[in-house]
C-alpha cells in the first residue's frame, strides 16, 4: 500500500503504466510517474488515474486530474520505485491511498 494526498476524488482499479514521458502512455492505464508539467495534459483524457511521486494538492497532475474527473494520488514519495508496469491496483482518491489487488475486474 502506498499513501500519499488525496488530489481528486474517485477510486478506480487499473493496469499500471510507469511512464517517464507524455509519448510512452497508453490509453486505459493507471499512469504512475514522478509528476507532471503541461506537456503531459493531453495524456489525462486516456488514463484512468494517476499517482505522482512528487506534488501536492496544487500541483500540476492534482488539478488536471480534478478537470477530467478522474482520481489522483499525489506525493506519494516511491510509486515509481514500488509499482511496475503491469501491476494491477486500487486508486483511492477520496483517501490519498493506492493499493495493490489480484484483480483489475
Amino acid at each position: 500500500m502506498l499513501q500519499g494526498v488525496a488530489a481528486s476524488p474517485g477510486k478506480v482499479k487499473g493496469i499500471v503504466q510507469v511512464a517517464f514521458s507524455p509519448s510512452e502512455v497508453k490509453d486505459g492505464v493507471i499512469l504512475v510517474t514522478i509528476m507532471t508539467t503541461p506537456e503531459w495534459t493531453p495524456v489525462f483524457e486516456k488514463i484512468k488515474a494517476i499517482v505522482t511521486d512528487e506534488g501536492g494538492i496544487l500541483s500540476h497532475a492534482a488539478i488536471v486530474a480534478r478537470e477530467y474527473g478522474i482520481p489522483a494520488v499525489v506525493g506519494t514519495g516511491n510509486a515509481t520505485d514500488v509499482l511496475k508496469t503491469g501491476d494491477c491496483v486500487e486508486v483511492d482518491g477520496d483517501e490519498g491511498i493506492v493499493r495493490k489487488v489480484n484483480s483489475c475486474e
